[in-house]
């Protein structure tokens, strides 16, 4: 698999790390496994490269409607309640 990769010229866009069951998601390809679909995705830029870094994603926009609880805590999106355990 393709390194994640970040873009230095996007520099008004910071890069999240999400945490889930204790599993760091760190691309848009780990995200889109996570919530069951690349549908999900909400793309700052480089739509469709899927092993960026999450700075190519909107994180929080991604997450809602998903029905996953989050929290921001210090720049790290947590989440506390995955798609597996959603009922």
């Amino acid at each position: 698999m393709e390194e994640a990769r970040h873009d230095p010229a996007v520099t008004n866009i910071r890069c999240v790390t999400v945490v889930a069951d204790g599993v760091e998601i760190g691309t848009p390809r780990q995200l889109a496994n996570l919530l069951g679909t690349e549908d999900a995705l909400v793309w700052n830029h480089h739509e469709g490269h899927m092993d960026w870094c999450l700075c190519a994603i909107d994180v929080a926009k991604s997450l809602h409607g998903t029905g996953m609880k989050w929290r921001d805590h210090s720049g790290n999106l947590l989440i506390e309640r995955t798609i597996h355990n959603h009922v």
